[in-house]
């Protein structure tokens, strides 16, 4: 995928740009003179800028003139294309919540107003989706670490997803996996690693990985069956 080339034409002096329509998904590619070539899509253009390209309904290229202001805006536009073929390249290896992808644009130092347009596009389109990160994340949690539902809460909302989607991710994850197997399968790894088992460390460390005390009260059996 080809980016611009942002550092040449915001310093050319050249603003005759030559728009032609790519064969679907509102995908133009963008020729100036004086710079390399790049792709746009229509959603990221200016109001300014799709005013200026008008209807090419009747041809598939268009060659008009830009003022300076028009001129950056437009490869702000490559840009933001050039920013969702990178996130897109990231959640097809896994799920991603929209802040951890909004941090990985603002290492690129892109503008917030930027990054919001690309985030709101992909995740119109469905390529993002909080609901199914949420649900991902609970599931490689806790196969690296048993917890309680109070610490994968707390573990969502660190990923920016809001308390209610938490809630109700959480809420239907435990009616397909024990919270009880979860809470035996800490207890045990926490006392194979500890010779000279402490109960009140043990309950302690169950507290912190969020266990609720309902479960933390049936300690004593699992000890006894231990």
């Amino acid at each position: 995928m080809q980016d611009a080339d942002s550092s040449s034409v915001r310093d050319s002096t050249f603003y005759k740009v030559t728009f032609a329509r790519e064969a679907s998904g509102g995908i133009y590619r963008i020729s100036c003179e004086g710079a390399s070539s790049f792709l746009t899509r229509e959603v990221y253009l200016s109001r300014a800028v799709a005013d200026v390209l008008g209807d090419l309904s009747d041809s598939r290229v268009k060659k008009v003139s830009l003022g300076k202001e028009d001129f950056v805006s437009l490869v702000s536009s490559g840009e933001a294309f050039a920013d969702e073929r990178y996130l897109l390249d990231c959640l097809s290896r896994r799920e991603y919540s929209r802040q951890d992808l909004r941090f990985r644009l603002l290492k690129k130092q892109r503008p917030e107003h930027q990054i919001n347009l690309v985030l709101d596009y992909i995740q119109g389109r469905g390529w993002l989706d909080e609901e199914r990160f949420a649900r991902a994340w609970l599931e490689s949690r806790i196969k690296k670490m048993p917890e309680g539902a109070s610490a994968l809460r707390k573990g969502l909302l660190s990923h920016g997803i809001s308390s209610s989607l938490a809630d109700s991710v959480i809420k239907n994850f435990f009616t397909e996996v024990s919270e009880e197997e979860l809470f035996k399968r800490c207890a045990e790894k926490y006392k194979k690693s500890h010779r000279n088992l402490n109960q009140n460390k043990l309950i302690l460390h169950l507290q912190r990985r969020g266990f609720s005390f309902y479960l933390i009260n049936k300690l004593e059996r699992i000890g006894d069956n231990g």
